[in-house]
């Protein structure tokens, strides 16, 4: 009979003899395998990874080759980082913590180059540094929103970048704080220790 000869009974009947078979695998390669085997398959959700057998993290061609060429000590001394300074990267939203974060770092036994990126990371630093006064600091927290290095800390507001100029700021640094699966991909290719 064609469906619209159908009661609402009919409709049903049909409704519970069907099955929608769904796969999430981790490849093209076994999502066509999937599809071949068990023709109930309707969708099928590829979810990449890290192996081999996998899509893997997405990148330039020429990305290698751009940080084999990279210049690590010539870009920190052209930004004015000293030698011994470690180097963080902040790419945030507001995280509730940040103020501890500044605290410990104002006041830790190494030389910090907090490079600060544009937008919400800046706003959230800069609104760390108008809190009151945390006990055991002097001023606020030790430091000064200026971008004037006190205590171990400096800190470096930046202004908007090219995505290469971003990647050699991450490859610069000896840890990054980024926020994003796009920022995550970016930091898994700079090497470097990160917390997303």
């Amino acid at each position: 009979a064609a469906v619209e000869d159908m009661d609402a009974d009919d409709l049903a009947d049909l409704a519970d003899d069907f099955v929608y078979d769904y796969v999430i695998v981790p490849s093209a390669d076994d999502a066509v395998a999937a599809v071949l085997t068990n023709p109930n398959i309707l969708s099928v959700v590829v979810r990449p990874g890290f192996t081999e057998r996998t899509g893997g993290l997405l990148r330039e061609l020429d990305l290698p080759a751009r940080q084999a060429g990279f210049d690590r000590d010539g870009w920190r001394a052209a930004q004015g980082i000293p030698a011994e300074a470690h180097v963080i990267s902040l790419f945030c939203y507001e995280p509730p913590r940040l103020p501890e974060l500044l605290q410990q770092l104002a006041t830790g036994p190494h030389t910090t180059a907090l490079l600060v990126t544009p937008g919400r990371a800046t706003a959230a630093v800069q609104a760390a540094l108008a809190l009151p006064e945390t006990p055991g600091c002097q001023g606020q927290i030790g430091l000064q929103a200026n971008g004037i290095r006190r205590n171990a800390l400096s800190i470096s507001y930046l202004s908007h970048v090219a995505q290469p100029a971003f990647d050699e700021m991450l490859w610069a640094c000896g840890l990054n704080l980024v926020r994003g699966e796009d920022s995550l991909v970016r930091a898994l290719w700079a090497g470097q220790a990160f917390v997303w």
